[in-house]
């Protein structure tokens, strides 16, 4: 990297996050254009989908300059083939761009490695990995759905101090305080759909919608191997989108990783609000990217634990979490895991 990348590659993902929800299912992607001087001639953003890609908004108004010394950084790897958009390279190449600094490498088989050996075989120079995490991880769900054909999955549990999510006799609400349901409300905001078993809708009838903050409802899907959920459910009467999932089965349960493959494209994070038993299995199938975990002061001495997947024989058999952040909201603790890379 030469000096300044990383700098100017942190405003390209400052552009990029300008995009929010409706650009999905495409990637967020900001763009700027630097001078030999170090001067901005252009800046742009992926900002709907089908729309103008970031590349075409940081070069609209740079029409007969001359770019051959400025540098395109861009958090994405360019586009390098005809979509609802034509390519990014041949712009890029039309333009004279003499250099460009790539933060990521698309997951897109259609793109990947494609657009950077366009590029550098008509003469450009290239730079890449720039800020690779951070590029790969504004777009965790683009990445996962791409490389794995399901969506970035977030496990929310909401547990007391001593790891019960509900007493023996009753429901789990509410066992955290209003901040941290007022948190979940904004995590189901940002998610496109928001999964759950039966089990959770007959002990709790949520309604698994937003309500406490601005933002949109997510699709709600319903785990129901045996058809038992009942047409009173919230989740089905209160007219919001609700898809109800019965299969495929494998070995008496639906196979978890088939599902979420099936799901649509335009499903690209997916939050999970489910009892002990779908909460095991996602994490048992290794299904989970993030878990969310709000523990509140609480002690209830016994009930139903958040997990009740078999136990490790060994440490080494225990799963673990590759990055960890803890956050207080409210009177609880938020601690937030990555269990895999995006």
């Amino acid at each position: 990297m030469e000096a300044g990348d990383i700098q100017w590659m942190r405003r390209a993902l400052e552009l990029a996050s300008r995009g929010g929800r409706e650009v999905r299912p495409n990637p967020l992607v900001g763009c700027i254009v630097v001078g030999a001087a170090g001067e901005v001639l252009g800046a742009g953003w992926h900002g709907q989908f089908g729309g103008p890609h970031a590349e075409v908004m940081a070069l609209k108004d740079l029409v007969g300059v001359d770019l051959s010394e400025a540098t395109l950084y861009v958090n994405l790897e360019p586009c390098n083939h005809h979509g609802k958009t034509p390519p990014c390279t041949d712009l890029l190449l039309s333009r004279g761009v003499g250099t460009v600094v790539v933060g990521a490498m698309d997951p897109n088989p259609r793109v990947s490695g494609e657009g950077i050996r366009h590029l550098r075989e008509s003469g450009v120079e290239v730079r890449t990995g720039c800020l690779d995490e951070e590029c790969t991880a504004v777009n965790a769900g683009f990445f996962r759905r791409m490389l794995t054909g399901r969506p970035h999955v977030t496990l929310k549990i909401a547990q007391s101090l001593d790891g019960y999510v509900a007493p023996r006799v009753g429901s789990s609400q509410w066992i955290t305080g209003e901040a941290s349901i007022k948190r979940v409300h904004a995590m189901r905001a940002e998610a496109d759909a928001v999964l759950t078993g039966t089990g959770t809708v007959l002990a709790d009838d949520p309604s698994l919608t937003v309500r406490l903050v601005e933002g949109p409802n997510p699709i709600r899907l319903v785990l129901d191997r045996r058809g038992v959920l009942p047409v009173s459910a919230r989740v089905l009467s209160d007219g919001g989108r609700t898809t109800v999932i019965r299969g495929p089965v494998v070995n008496e349960r639906i196979d978890l990783s088939a599902a979420l493959t099936a799901l649509p494209e335009e499903i690209l994070y997916l939050m999970v609000e489910a009892g002990p038993r779908l909460t095991s299995s996602m994490l048992s199938d290794g299904l989970v990217d993030e878990l969310h975990v709000f523990t509140a002061p609480v002690l209830l001495g016994g009930g139903r634990r958040a997990f009740d997947d078999p136990a490790r024989e060994t440490l080494a058999d225990a799963l673990r979490a590759t990055a960890v952040e803890y956050e207080r909201v409210g009177l609880d603790m938020l601690t937030r895991i990555t269990l895999r890379e995006p």
